[in-house]
């Protein structure tokens, strides 16, 4: 499954999401596809997934709302052990990938 838009790309395959670019796009419906891209890696209730945004450069409060309410969907399904990587290379990374961990406790971070 793959979102492409001119600044950003999402894609989930074989247990993992990979996010890149930029995502700045704004208000929650020009969302909607990213969302949907999440929604079915919950749904598929795997033992493991990796959430890779080592190549995110920049995620707005919109984007942010998109990647809190996949976190509260996984825990709510309670199923799924989450890992994230992502990279000190970006400023924001560490910090809100700490914010992610406090909604989704067992989540794994590989910075």
């Amino acid at each position: 499954m793959e979102v492409k838009r001119e600044e950003c790309e999402i894609s989930y395959t074989d247990g993992e999401i990979v996010v890149q670019g930029t995502m700045r796009l704004f208000g929650a419906e020009n969302y909607k596809e990213i969302e949907n891209v999440f929604t079915h890696a919950v749904e598929d209730r795997l033992a493991t997934l990796v959430l890779d945004i080592t190549k995110l450069r920049f995620l707005n409060s919109s984007g942010i709302n998109v990647f809190f309410k996949f976190l509260i969907a996984l825990k709510k399904q309670g199923h799924t052990q989450l890992t994230i990587k992502g990279t000190d290379e970006f400023f924001w990374q560490k910090k809100t990938l700490l914010n992610f961990q406090k909604i989704l406790p067992t989540t794994q971070l590989v910075i």
